[in-house]
């Protein structure tokens, strides 16, 4: 919780789309609640996350 118990935003979703939203805002500023069940089995975003990992391998020198 905010030290004044206050948000500027409410982000509501925990899973990749939610938490990178939330990362940013906060990294700019502003004061960010972030909402979701903090157990959800077979969610998508436990292998998202591991999906996502490719796009950070690919280099300019990977172009043909």
């Amino acid at each position: 919780m905010s030290s004044s118990g206050h948000y500027d935003v409410v982000v509501v979703g925990n899973g990749v789309v939610g938490s990178s939203i939330a990362f940013e805002l906060s990294r700019r500023g502003a004061r960010v609640a972030r909402i979701g069940e903090p157990n959800r089995k077979y969610a998508a975003s436990t292998a998202s996350g591991a999906m996502l990992g490719c796009f950070g391998e690919v280099r300019p020198s990977s172009r043909p």
